[in-house]
């Protein structure tokens, strides 16, 4: 990693870390909707790149936009060690691509 890149991830953080401080003082209302957009945007991510959540939302007729909250993702399966071992190559990432997690619509 070169140091332009370690300075930039470094100042990333710093952006978070300021930002993080302030969610114990958060009204639970907007906890609910930082984490309902987290969850949106990590199931449209699995969809898009991870081949078994791409098979089994559409098994289950779902798309990325009936996960709304974290109580939806117990629409989806669980997986267990058996499972991981038979669809390791399933359960990989096949298109990386950038995310933003902590920094959208903060």
């Amino acid at each position: 990693m070169n140091l332009a890149s370690r300075l930039y991830n470094t100042a990333k953080v710093a952006v978070l870390a300021r930002h993080e401080r302030a969610v114990p003082f958060w009204s639970p209302e907007r906890i609910a909707r930082q984490q309902g957009r987290r969850v949106r945007a990590i199931a449209a991510h699995a969809y898009a790149t991870v081949p078994f959540y791409m098979e089994s939302m559409r098994t289950l007729r779902l798309t990325p936009r009936d996960i709304r909250s974290a109580d939806d993702l117990a629409l989806l399966p669980l997986i267990d060690n058996p499972l991981r071992c038979s669809r390791a190559q399933s359960l990989h990432i096949v298109q990386p691509q950038p995310h933003n997690f902590h920094f959208g619509d903060i």
